[in-house]
């Protein structure tokens, strides 16, 4: 399937959805499907592939936005691992684990005086008490 607009009219998408899961479809045909096949084969871990995706605030999508990340929902965190499960279900894996990991998906009280900060421009998703 590509990234045409008739797709994301079948599913229903928000625009904002959309254009999100566009951006991800051309990361990963762009810049993961040309080179992970040699990182595998010289046994490498893509870390300039998880330092872009940080940039891309991808590890963000399931934090919102007053603690730093991208104010995404479920859906549009889905839609990103869908599109990197089409050229790489370890890269997608890396974003979920990340995701995940890192808080997502958890309540965002964490008592009095303590607030939760997400760094997600690093090469690592951070969470910061």
């Amino acid at each position: 399937m590509t990234g045409s607009p008739a797709a994301a009219d079948t599913f229903g998408l928000s625009p904002e959805h959309a254009e999100q899961r566009a951006a991800v479809e051309r990361f990963a045909r762009t810049e993961v499907a040309p080179v992970i096949g040699d990182l595998y084969e010289r046994g490498e871990f893509p870390y300039d592939l998880v330092a872009k995706m940080g940039s891309m605030g991808l590890f963000g999508l399931p934090f919102p936005e007053e603690v730093g990340g991208m104010g995404g929902d479920e859906l549009a965190f889905c839609l990103a691992l869908e599109e990197l499960a089409r050229v790489d279900s370890s890269v997608a894996i890396t974003l979920e684990a990340g995701g995940r990991a890192a808080g997502g998906g958890a309540p965002f009280r964490r008592g009095e005086g303590r607030r939760l900060r997400i760094r997600t421009d690093t090469r690592s998703p951070l969470v910061v008490w």
